[in-house]
């Protein structure tokens, strides 16, 4: 070999280096990228560690969860209360229902 031919063969060699080293460059963009959106969805699901009344999505979907349960009970104690009016209602009917009857 000569050595005109080594030095065009380590030029082709810097210029691939070079290359590659390009490709790495915008790979670590994309990956800079990736991380700042991954940190974006982390901060709306969980809200911001700086504003503690955000809460994000995650403390949004435990404060619904806790006001439907409250609603879900209220819920059960209305119908209880209709059922027992019901009864004593229907008593009370039966009752009347029963005096003009025995009445004639």
């Amino acid at each position: 070999m000569d050595y005109v031919q080594l030095e065009k063969d380590v030029k082709t060699l810097f210029r691939s280096l070079d290359h590659c080293n390009e490709q790495v460059d915008k790979a670590n963009d994309k990956i800079g990228l990736v991380n700042k959106h991954v940190e974006e969805i982390l901060n709306l699901l969980k809200g911001s560690s700086l504003n503690k009344q955000d809460v994000g999505f995650i403390g949004m979907v435990l404060d619904i969860k806790k006001r439907l349960e409250k609603l879900e009970r209220f819920k059960d104690k209305v119908i209880w209360v209709i059922v027992g009016m019901s009864l004593t209602s229907g008593y009370a009917i039966s009752e009347i229902i029963s005096r003009l009857i025995n009445k004639k």
